[in-house]
């Protein structure tokens, strides 16, 4: 369950043992359990809370626009470097926004677009060193209309600025010969 659950629960445990406490206030057996699952959940309540704001301040920093302002790819073929620089190219091909949305506990969702389609994809910050990360990717559609799953790897880390992040993508299914590398610059 998601830490924002944990706070809807308790809270809603807390109100209704104060409106249980109000009701029964002349019994003094039910009155004095009721207070203290009151002032219990309360606690456990601040407590969540408290979790739940250092998680936002850890790790959401990278929600938010974002721009590719680089593109490396080697598709089964072979370059002076590995790589073939596709950016000029890249840019004018496909749509160059990305949108992080973050969830929790270091985790984002969104969307890329790539020459073969869209794709969307989740990622997660490495909670010992929060500037890396992996994730999955999966092509929504794609051009060729493949009968399998089109599906790989992001693993990133992100510059001390906190304005770019170095992606490094590997294509598995179904050919698994994709592999590149892109810079998203904050917008």
């Amino acid at each position: 369950m998601k830490r924002t659950t944990y706070i809807l629960i308790l809270l809603a445990i807390s109100l209704i043992s104060l409106i249980v406490w109000r009701l029964f206030y002349s019994n003094p057996a039910i009155s004095n359990i009721t207070l203290a699952l009151f002032s219990s959940g309360l606690f456990a309540f601040f407590i969540e809370f408290g979790f739940h704001i250092a998680d936002r301040r850890r790790f959401s920093y990278m929600k938010g626009k974002w721009e590719r302002t680089h593109f490396f790819n080697r598709n089964g073929q072979s370059y002076d470097n590995g790589y073939k620089d596709e950016s000029t190219e890249y840019s004018s091909r496909v749509i160059k926004e990305i949108s992080l949305t973050y969830h929790e506990d270091g985790e984002y969702h969104g969307k890329v677009f790539y020459d073969e389609g869209p794709a969307e994809f989740i990622i997660y910050l490495n909670k010992s060193n929060p500037l890396s990360g992996s994730g999955t990717y999966q092509y929504l559609e794609t051009k060729s209309q493949k009968k399998t799953a089109d599906i790989g790897y992001f693993d990133f880390i992100v510059d001390l600025s906190k304005n770019k992040i170095h992606i490094s993508h590997e294509n598995k299914l179904p050919s698994g010969t994709a592999k590149g590398t892109e810079i998203w610059q904050r917008t």
